[in-house]
C-alpha cells in the first residue's frame, strides 16, 4: 500500500527530536502539578482524609484513560492536518471551561454540587473533579500517545520506535511532582498556583499544536497506513497489558494510604509513591530496559522479605522504607513486563489505551471497591501477590540470582535478630550483652547463607553445598529439641520440623522441575498448617517460628519461578503469618469507611473490668472500661490529669453552664469531662466513628454523660462556620485521621473562626500530640501572626499500673488575648508560646515539610 507524504522540510525534521521531547516533558510536568495542587484545594472540604488523594488519583487515571482513548481514535485519521484542527478545538474548549468555572483563567473548586456529602463523599468528590478540571486534564493527558504517534510520522531515523519519548514524559512528570511540595507549595499561595497552572495550560496547549506543525512540515507519513499494517493485538495481549498495569496502580494507592495515615495527609507525602511509580516507567521504557530485568528479579523478592520482616518489628522508619523500596521494585517488575510485551509503533496508541484501562481498574479496585467489600486493607497484600505473576520465568534450578537473594535474605534476618532485640539496638561489643547461643545462631545462619550462595554459583558446588545446608540445619533442629529446658512444646516441634524442612528444600531445589514444584507445595502446606494451628489456638507466633515460616516461603518463591501462581500464594501465606503473629489482642469490632479503618480491640477480665480501645491506623483514639465501676472515667489522652484533661476542665470552670464543642469524637471520652449542666456539640466527619461511639454499645461515654449531645456530621470547619457567633464557650480541637492532623484546622483563618464562634472569654483547646510532626511549633506561628493569647504544655503520663489510664500529651489553649489565657491558672508547667520564625500556616499557605524536619531534628 503506497503512503503519501507531505513536502519535506529537513529543518523541521531535525528539530522534531528536541521539540517533541520538550513538549512532552512540559505537558507531563503540567499534568502532575495539577494532581497535588487540586487535591490540596479540595482536601479540606473532606476533613483532610488521605482517601481524598486516592479518590482523586482514580479520577485522574480515568481522565487519563479518556485522553488516551481520544488519542487512539484521532491518531487513526489519515490526515495529520485534520488531527491538528481537531486537537486545537479540544484545547480551545478546555480553556473556555476554565473561564466559565473559574470566572477567569484559573483553577477553582466548583461549587455547583454544593457542600460535600460525607455519607457519599466519593460521588461528590468525583463530580467536583469532573466539573472543575475534567476537560483540561483529559485534553492535556492525550499528549503522550498523540505526540508519539505524530513523531512516528516525522520520517526521522528513530521514528519507528518513539517509545523512548515516554521516558521524557515521565521525567517531566517527576519534575512536576517534585516541584510542587518543594518549590510551588512553600513559595506560592493557592490562588497564585491556580492562575499559574491555567496560564501554563494555555502555553503548553500552543506548544503541542506547534509540535504537530513540525511533524506536518517534516515530510513523514501522512496517513494511518502504518497503524493498519501493524499486527492485530490479541485479547491475550490486551489482558496482559491491563493486568500488568493494574497491580502497580493498586500498590501505589495502598502505599500512599499507609504513609499518609500515619504521618500527614499532605502533598509532600502523596507525591513520593507517585514519583516512584513514574520513575519505574522511565527505567522500563528507556533504551536500556533489558539490562534491568535480572537485577530487579533478584532485588524484588529480597525487598518483599524485608517488608514482611518490617511488619514484625513495628519500627516506623524501617517499615516506611521497606514499603517504598518494595513498592518501587514491584512496580518495576510489572512495567518491565509491559515493556517487553509492547507492540510495534502501529499499535502504540492502542497499547497506551489498554495500559491506562488497567491503571484505572487497579486504582478503582483499591480506592473505590476495596473499602466496600473489605473491612481491612487486604487489597495491599493481594496486589503484592499479583506482582509475582509478572516476575521473569526461569527454568534453571536455583539460578545464581535466586541463591544470592536467599543468602542475602538469610543474612539480613540474622543481623536484624542479632542487633535488634525487643525493639532496641543491642550493643553487642559490651561484655555479657550477647550470649554464646546468640553468637552461635548468627554464625550458623551466616554460614547457611554463604552455602546457599555457593549452591547456586556453579553446578559442581550445588550438591555438596546443599548437603552442607541440610546438615547444619538438621543439627540445629535436633539441638533445639535436645536442649529445651522447659520441656518440649508443640511449637518447638513445629519449629524444629521447619528448620529441617528448610534444609531439605535447599537440598532438593537444584533437582528437576517436578521436584521443585513438590518442594514449593510442601513449603506452602507447612506454612498454612502452622497458621491454621495458631489461628485455632488464638496464639501469636514466636519470632523464630515466624522467621522459619518466612524462610520456607522465600525459598518456595525464589526456587520456583516457573509457577507464578504458586509464588503468589506463598506471598499471601507470608502476610497471613505476619497477621497471625500480630494478633495478640482480641479484635472485637472493626469497620471501614471512606475515612479509613476503625478497630476496637477488647481486653476482657482485667482487674477493673473489660477494656475496649479504639484505634485508627496505629493511633489510639480513646479507651473505656465498658464493665465495672470505671465506665465513666476518661482514659488515655483524656484523663483529667493529662494536659488535655486539665485544659478542658479549666475552660469549662469559667462558665456556670458551659457550651462545649468537640471536633473529633473518637471514643467519646471528652463527653465525661463535662458537668451535667454543660451542653455538648460534637463535630465528626466519619460515620463509622459515630456508629461505634453513639449509635451502638461499643463505647458508652457519650450516651452516659451527654445523651442530649448534638452531632454535626461533616467537615468540622464547615460545621463550625455554620454556627452563629457566640455559640460556644469551649472548643476542643481533637480531629485526627490516625496521626495525621488535617492542616486546614490549624490555620490562622481556622483559629480566627473558632474564636469568632466563642463567647468573649471562650477558650480553644488544641490537642497537638503527634509522633511525626511538630504541630506545637506550627500552632505557635499561627498564634504569633494572629495576635492571639496562648499557653501550651507537654505533660507526661500519670503514674499508674494501668497503661491506658493516661497518656502523654501536647496541648495548647488559645484565647482572644494573653490576659484571658493567663487567667486560666493552669499551673507553672504551662508556658507562653515560643517565638518561631517562618510564615504561619494559612488557607493560602501550608508547609508540611517544616514540622516533619523539626521533629526529625529533635
Amino acid at each position: 500500500m503506497s503512503i503519501a507524504a507531505e513536502p519535506q522540510d529537513n529543518g523541521a525534521r531535525r528539530a522534531a527530536g528536541p521539540v517533541f521531547a520538550g513538549v512532552m516533558f512540559a505537558s507531563a510536568a503540567l499534568i502532575f502539578l495539577l494532581q497535588p495542587m487540586f487535591s490540596r484545594m479540595v482536601t479540606p472540604l473532606l476533613g483532610g482524609s488521605p482517601a481524598v488523594w486516592n479518590t482523586s488519583m482514580v479520577f485522574f487515571q480515568g481522565a487519563l484513560l479518556i485522553g488516551y482513548v481520544y488519542a487512539h481514535r484521532i491518531a487513526r485519521l489519515k490526515s495529520l492536518q485534520t488531527q491538528l484542527y481537531i486537537h486545537a478545538g479540544v484545547i480551545a474548549t478546555a480553556c473556555v471551561t476554565l473561564f466559565i468555572v473559574g470566572g477567569g483563567l484559573k483553577i477553582v473548586v466548583s461549587d455547583a454540587l454544593g457542600a460535600p456529602d460525607t455519607r457519599t463523599p466519593i460521588l461528590w468528590l468525583l463530580g467536583v473533579l469532573t466539573l472543575s478540571v475534567g476537560l483540561p486534564y483529559a485534553a492535556i493527558s492525550a499528549t503522550a500517545p498523540l505526540l508519539q504517534s505524530w513523531y512516528a510520522r516525522t520520517g526521522r531515523s528513530d521514528a519507528h520506535d518513539p517509545y523512548y519519548l515516554y521516558a521524557a514524559s515521565n521525567l517531566g512528570s517527576l519534575l512536576g511532582l517534585a516541584a510542587y511540595p518543594v518549590i510551588v507549595e512553600p513559595l506560592l499561595g493557592i490562588s497564585a498556583q491556580s492562575v499559574s497552572w491555567a496560564t501554563g495550560f494555555l502555553l503548553v496547549g500552543a506548544a503541542i499544536l506547534g509540535a504537530g506543525y513540525v511533524a506536518l512540515r517534516s515530510g513523514g507519513l501522512a496517513t494511518a497506513g502504518a497503524d493498519e499494517a501493524a499486527p492485530v493485538s490479541t485479547w491475550g495481549d490486551r489482558l496482559f497489558w491491563m493486568a500488568a498495569a493494574a497491580a502497580p496502580s493498586s500498590l501505589m494507592l495502598g502505599v500512599t494510604s499507609h504513609i499518609s495515615t500515619d504521618v500527614a495527609s499532605a502533598p509532600f507525602l502523596w507525591v513520593i509513591p507517585l514519583a516512584l511509580y513514574l520513575l519505574t516507567f522511565v527505567f522500563a521504557f528507556g533504551k536500556n530496559a533489558d539490562a534491568w530485568r535480572d537485577p530487579v528479579a533478584l532485588l524484588q523478592p529480597i525487598a518483599l522479605a524485608a517488608l514482611i520482616v518490617a511488619y514484625t518489628q513495628n519500627e516506623f522508619v524501617f517499615t516506611l522504607g521497606a514499603n517504598l523500596v518494595c513498592f518501587f521494585l514491584s512496580a518495576l517488575v510489572c512495567h518491565l513486563a509491559l515493556s517487553a510485551r509492547r507492540p510495534p509503533v502501529g499499535r502504540l496508541t492502542e497499547f497506551y489505551m489498554w495500559v491506562s484501562i488497567g491503571g484505572v481498574l487497579g486504582g478503582a479496585a483499591t480506592a473505590l471497591l476495596a473499602p466496600v467489600i473489605f473491612n481491612d486493607v487486604y487489597e495491599y497484600p493481594l496486589a503484592l501477590a499479583a506482582v509475582a505473576l509478572f516476575l521473569p520465568r526461569r527454568d534453571r534450578p536455583l539460578p545464581q540470582y535466586a541463591a544470592l537473594a536467599i543468602a542475602i535474605a538469610a543474612i539480613a534476618v540474622a543481623l536484624i535478630r542479632f542487633l535488634f532485640q525487643d525493639g532496641a539496638f543491642v550493643p553487642f561489643w559490651e561484655p555479657n550483652t550477647v550470649g554464646l547461643g546468640d553468637w552461635g545462631q548468627l554464625g550458623g545462619i551466616l554460614l547457611v547463607g554463604l552455602l546457599v550462595l555457593a549452591a547456586g554459583s556453579e553446578p559442581e558446588y550445588s550438591r555438596p553445598a546443599s548437603i552442607g545446608v541440610a546438615a547444619i540445619l538438621g543439627v540445629a533442629a535436633i539441638a533445639r529439641l535436645r536442649f529445651e529446658q522447659d520441656g518440649i512444646q508443640f511449637a518447638d516441634v513445629l519449629m524444629s520440623g521447619g528448620i529441617m524442612g528448610f534444609g531439605v528444600l535447599v537440598l532438593l531445589a537444584h533437582r528437576r522441575q517436578i521436584v521443585r514444584e513438590i518442594v514449593a507445595i510442601m513449603g506452602f502446606l507447612l506454612a498454612a498448617t502452622v497458621v491454621v494451628v495458631f489461628l485455632t489456638r488464638g496464639q501469636g507466633l514466636d519470632q523464630p517460628l515466624l522467621f522459619m515460616i518466612l524462610g520456607v516461603i522465600a525459598v518456595g518463591i525464589l526456587a520456583n519461578r516457573s509457577k507464578p501462581a504458586l509464588a503468589a500464594g506463598l506471598v499471601l501465606a507470608a502476610f497471613i503469618a505476619v497477621h497471625v503473629n500480630s494478633a495478640d489482642r482480641k479484635l472485637a469490632f472493626q469497620g471501614r469507611s471512606f475515612f479509613g479503618v476503625t478497630r476496637v480491640v477488647e481486653y476482657p477480665n482485667l482487674p477493673d473490668g473489660t477494656l475496649r480501645v479504639m484505634m485508627h491506623g496505629t493511633t489510639i483514639h480513646g479507651a473505656q472500661y465498658v464493665t465495672g465501676e470505671r465506665t465513666r472515667d476518661p482514659l488515655t489522652y483524656y484523663h483529667p490529669d493529662t494536659g488535655l484533661g486539665r485544659a478542658t476542665l479549666a475552660g469549662l470552670a469559667r462558665f456556670p453552664q458551659a457550651r462545649l464543642g468537640l471536633i473529633g469524637l473518637g471514643s467519646g471520652s471528652t463527653a465525661c469531662l463535662k458537668r451535667p449542666q454543660d451542653t455538648l456539640t460534637i463535630f465528626e466527619i466519619d460515620p463509622m466513628v459515630v456508629k461505634f461511639s453513639t449509635e451502638t454499645d461499643v463505647f458508652t461515654y457519650a450516651p452516659q454523660c451527654a445523651p442530649d449531645a448534638t452531632i454535626v456530621l461533616g467537615d468540622a470547619r464547615l460545621g463550625v462556620q455554620d454556627l452563629p457567633d457566640n455559640s460556644l464557650d469551649v472548643l476542643v480541637v481533637d480531629a485526627f485521621s490516625s496521626d495525621a492532623v488535617p492542616a486546614h484546622l490549624l490555620t490562622k483563618e481556622a483559629i480566627s473562626l473558632y474564636l469568632q464562634k466563642l463567647s468573649p472569654n471562650g477558650v480553644v483547646v488544641l490537642h497537638l500530640s503527634n509522633r511525626n510532626l511538630d504541630l506545637v511549633g506550627e500552632a505557635s506561628r499561627v498564634v504569633r501572626e494572629g495576635g492571639f493569647g496562648a499557653l501550651w504544655a507537654s505533660t507526661d503520663s500519670a503514674p499508674s499500673a494501668d497503661y491506658y489510664t493516661s497518656f502523654a500529651t501536647s496541648v495548647m489553649v488559645v484565647t482572644r488575648d494573653q490576659a484571658t489565657a493567663n487567667s486560666l491558672l493552669l499551673g507553672a508547667d504551662w508556658y507562653p508560646v515560643e517565638e518561631s520564625t517562618g510564615r504561619a500556616w494559612s488557607d493560602e499557605y501550608i508547609n508540611m515539610i517544616r514540622p516533619l524536619i523539626a521533629t526529625l531534628g529533635n
